[in-house]
Formats: C-alpha cells, sequence, structure tokens
C-alpha cells in the first residue's frame, strides 16, 4: 500500500502545483487586464482633455476673429488682407439673408430683420429676439384685398323677381 500511497501524495502535489501554477498565471493575466484596461482609460482621459482644449481654443479664435470683423466694419483701419476677408464675410451674410428670406418664403413664414430668425407669417413678434413685426405692410395688402373685393362689379346679379 505504500507504494499506492506513494502515488496518492504525487497526484496530490502535482494537483497543488498546477493549482498554484494556474492561481499565478491567473494573477499574472489579471494584472496584466488591469494595467491595459487602465492604460486605455487613462489614454480615453487624455484625448478628451485634448478635445477640449482644442475646442476651447476654436472658440477664442473665432471671437478673435468676429472682434476683428466688428472693428473693421466700424471704420477701424485693418491691413489690406483683413479688409479682402472681411467684404468676402460681407458678401457671404447678403447670400446667407438671401437664401433664408427665401426659404422662408417657401415655408410660408417671415424673417425677422433684427436677427434673421425665420417666424410663423402671422406672428406680431419675433420668436427669438422680441422684435415687433412692422404690421403695416400686412394690413396694407389686406386694404389692397378688400379694395379690389369693392371695385368688384357684378355683372348680370341674379335677383328674384316679385310675381
Amino acid at each position: 500500500m505504500k507504494s499506492n500511497d506513494v502515488k496518492i501524495d504525487e497526484i496530490i502535489n502535482a494537483l497543488r502545483f498546477g493549482t498554484k501554477k494556474a492561481v499565478s498565471g491567473a494573477e499574472n493575466m489579471a494584472k496584466n487586464v488591469v494595467k491595459k484596461t487602465s492604460g486605455f482609460v487613462d489614454r480615453a482621459k487624455t484625448s478628451y482633455m485634448i478635445s477640449e482644449i482644442e475646442e476651447k481654443i476654436d472658440v477664442l479664435v473665432k471671437e478673435i476673429g468676429m472682434f476683428i470683423y466688428d472693428k473693421s466694419k466700424d471704420g477701424l483701419e485693418m491691413p489690406e488682407e483683413i479688409d479682402d476677408r472681411c467684404e468676402k464675410i460681407d458678401l457671404l451674410y447678403d447670400e446667407l439673408k438671401t437664401l433664408k428670406e427665401k426659404l422662408a418664403e417657401e415655408r410660408n413664414e417671415k424673417v425677422c430683420s433684427s436677427c434673421g430668425e425665420a417666424n410663423n407669417i402671422n406672428a406680431q413678434f419675433c420668436q427669438k429676439c422680441g422684435e415687433r413685426f412692422d404690421t403695416s405692410k400686412a394690413s396694407e395688402a389686406d386694404e389692397t384685398d378688400e379694395m379690389e373685393e369693392e371695385d368688384t362689379i357684378t355683372l348680370n346679379p341674379k335677383r328674384k323677381t316679385q310675381e
């Protein structure tokens, strides 16, 4: 029986060794997963911070551009390169205004002259800036329609005759 006991002891020792090796391997694998995951999370955080800073830079550059454009419109003398670009911007704004008005007309809306927002054709105030719409044009059109109706002559009116 000693030989059987020795074989069982060898098997048990082999199982212990294999289990320790498996546990050690699993621990190492878990550590590597944690390292890789934290590396991924760190890279994602860094990428996000980069995007936030780039967005802030874009906003500031746009603000600088608008500041220079506004100063140019106020008559501040600018280098020729900037004046040329400001003129191009003016042309684009004019084109944009024309297209917005066309779209509003196609949608049966009106455009606010103060802020450029499209509004319901019957609105009395702009829904964005609160500017009061000039209703005299609308009332003039209504008066013209009424005058046309009054000036209409009916030929051959059908009358009931008394017998």
